[in-house]
């Protein structure tokens, strides 16, 4: 590598001389300003000074010509240092593309974006190199910002040396600048086992300190568990800032594991309580409604019987778009974007859905879908039966072209039906695809869902 930076820097030197000595070629240009004598017939100056001014020209440029020369041998020096042979084939040789990055950030350098570029493509090869790095303070810290976006990348997900190496980095004294992509890049490469070194520095962190990130950061991983593991958080939160980031993170599909928080929460004291009660609003099904109506029975603080007489008018209270328009028979304007209907936070936003809960239960043969504003964007239905078993019972291309009713036969496994989640694409269709009611139809008759929850609802989450 000497060699490499030996010819770095005398090419430095050289690109230099060639910019002074096109300045000096520039400046010695012979005036033609008024008063300079014309040049005679046979085209010699007829001034000394001018043809002094040309013989000099000539000699820069004769220079200027033998520099470029130097200099193009010089750049062809410099490409074969980085050519180490691979294979007897002359390719260029990984590692060196890591170590030439390295130097770029030698006395305070920022690093070569060049180099950046061909470690990030080979990155696989030394990522043993690369996570030493990554954990060594010695390094520069925009080196190792850089070293964690390429690891934090979906080739190296479930990679346990990365992994690690990531976690690693991630401790009470961790500076935000480094612990923030850190806990984006653990996002995208890490999964379930590593919640429970996130929820030790959760419990470490100073709240003051990306409480956003950790909470995301685990909550994204938790998949099916993250009520469970939200109730595990909320009883190391130490304040309200803290406390409400976890309610705000509640996987709504899972009411069973969403109650069980919200009691654990509960049990936290006064503060806790009441930011229970300010989230509780919200979930408006009966399960919810009850949750309520239990805590005002045997509440005392006058608090935080105000937050639950809050959430209990809320949850009388549905608010346009949300999931429960969806329950109960159809009554919104197939036609328009009416907000008698469930709609998404936005229009197109990829993969959402609607569960809707069935009392009593139907067995079932079809689903008639109350599509509105835009329809077609259908793309699954799943059930589950009265013993809690999930399975999916129709899946393919909703044909219809405008809105209307989608009545699909469905494969409910002979169980009666509890729930219906129906799944939406909404990037199929443009605009909101919006859904009024789902009727269950089966041998004993037809249902409406009596409550709804949804992936996210427009004007809330």
């Amino acid at each position: 590598m000497g060699r490499v930076l030996g010819g770095a820097l005398l090419a430095t030197v050289l690109l230099g001389s060639l910019a002074l000595f096109n300045n000096a070629l520039r400046d010695e240009q012979p005036s033609r300003a008024a008063g300079t004598p014309r040049d005679r017939a046979d085209g010699r100056s007829a001034d000394p000074q001018t043809r002094d001014n040309s013989n000099r020209i000539r000699e820069l440029q004769t220079r200027l010509d033998e520099l470029e020369r130097e200099h193009g041998k010089l750049r062809a020096a410099v490409r074969a240092s980085f050519m180490l042979p691979v294979a007897g084939k002359g390719e260029a040789h990984p590692g060196t593309f890591l170590d030439s990055y390295l130097l770029s950030f030698e006395q305070g350098g920022a690093g070569s974006e060049y180099f950046r570029l061909a470690v990030d493509a080979h990155a696989p090869a030394f990522v043993d190199r690369l996570v030493g790095l990554v954990a060594d303070p010695g390094q520069p810290l925009d080196l190792r910002l850089e070293l964690i976006g390429i690891l934090g990348s979906e080739r190296f997900k479930g990679d346990g040396r990365v992994v690690d190496s990531l976690l690693g980095l991630l401790n009470a004294k961790t500076s935000v600048e480094l612990a923030k992509p850190t806990l984006e890049a653990l996002a995208t490469v890490a999964d379930r086992s590593a919640i429970p070194a996130l929820e030790r520095y959760a419990g470490e962190v100073p709240w003051s300190n990306l409480p956003y990130e950790i909470y995301e950061t685990i909550a994204g991983l938790a998949g099916d568990d993250r009520n469970a593991v939200l109730r595990r958080l909320i009883v190391h939160a130490q304040d309200g800032v803290a406390r409400n980031l976890v309610l705000n993170r509640i996987d709504r599909a899972d009411a069973d594991g969403a109650l069980l928080l919200f009691d654990e929460t509960w049990r936290l004291g006064k503060d806790a309580r009441i930011a229970a009660a300010d989230r509780l609003g919200s979930f408006r099904t009966d399960e919810f409604k009850r949750f309520v109506d239990d805590r005002l029975a045997v509440e005392t603080d006058p608090d935080v019987r105000e937050g639950l007489e809050q959430a209990k008018e809320e949850q009388a209270r549905i608010p346009d778009f949300d999931a429960m328009q969806a329950a109960g028979a159809p009554d919104a304007n197939p036609s328009i974007d009416d907000p008698k209907a469930w709609a998404s936070q936005r229009g197109d936003m990829g993969v959402q859905w609607i569960e809707l809960t069935y009392d009593p239960p139907l067995r079932a043969s079809h689903a008639r879908i109350f599509e509105v504003n835009s329809a077609g964007a259908v793309v699954e239905i799943q059930v589950t039966d009265t013993r809690g078993q999930k399975r999916t019972a129709w899946r393919g291309n909703d044909p219809t072209a405008k809105p209307g009713v989608f009545e699909v036969r469905i494969d409910a496994g002979g169980a009666k039906v509890a729930k219906l989640r129906v799944v939406l694409d909404t990037n199929r269709r443009t605009g909101w695809n919006e859904i009024d009611a789902v009727e269950l139809v089966g041998p004993a008759g037809r249902a409406w869902a009596v409550s709804a929850v949804a992936s996210s609802t427009y004007g809330g989450n």
